[in-house]
C-alpha cells in the first residue's frame, strides 16, 4: 500500500476496508464509516459508527500512539470511554493536549458498558486487558 498524503481524510480507506470486513457481512458488530483527522489537525476530531450492537449496551474507547512515548487513551483520563448515539455513531476528541496531533496510530476498541476501561499512559502497545474487552477492534495508520 503507498504512502497517503498527511492532508487526505482517510475516512474512505477505512470504511472500505472495515465495509469489507466477514464480521459486518455476517451481521455481527464492526466500525464503519470512519473520519479520521489529519495528521498535524488540532483540534482533531476521529467520528464513525458501530453498527451490528445495541448502542446503549456498547461504547468505543480511544488510543493513540505517539512514536518514541506510547498509547495514550484518549479523550481524558477521566473520560476513557465515548458514548455511542442511537444510531451508532460516535465522535471522540484526539486532540486534547501535549503532541497528540503527532500521533501516527489510532486504535478503536468497543466495548461493553459494563467495561473496566482505565487511563492508560505510555503503553508500547494496546493493552491485553483492554483487547479482552473489545468486541470490535481496529487500528487506523495515518
Amino acid at each position: 500500500m503507498s504512502m497517503v498524503s498527511s492532508h487526505f481524510a482517510l475516512s474512505f480507506a477505512a470504511s472500505v476496508l472495515l465495509c469489507a470486513s466477514p464480521l459486518e457481512a455476517q451481521g455481527t458488530a464492526a466500525i464503519q464509516n470512519i473520519s479520521v483527522p489529519s495528521y498535524g489537525a488540532v483540534p482533531g476530531v476521529l467520528s464513525g459508527q458501530v453498527v451490528g450492537v445495541d448502542p446503549e449496551s456498547y461504547v468505543i474507547t480511544a488510543l493513540v500512539f505517539v512514536e518514541g512515548l506510547g498509547y495514550y487513551t484518549k479523550p481524558y483520563c477521566d473520560q476513557t470511554t465515548t458514548a455511542l448515539a442511537a444510531d451508532g455513531s460516535f465522535s471522540v476528541l484526539l486532540t486534547t493536549g501535549g503532541i497528540d496531533q503527532d500521533a501516527s496510530l489510532i486504535a478503536l476498541l468497543v466495548v461493553p458498558v459494563s467495561a473496566n476501561v482505565p487511563c492508560y499512559t505510555a503503553e508500547s502497545g494496546i493493552p491485553t486487558a483492554l483487547e479482552q474487552q473489545a468486541i470490535v477492534e481496529t487500528v487506523i495508520p495515518r
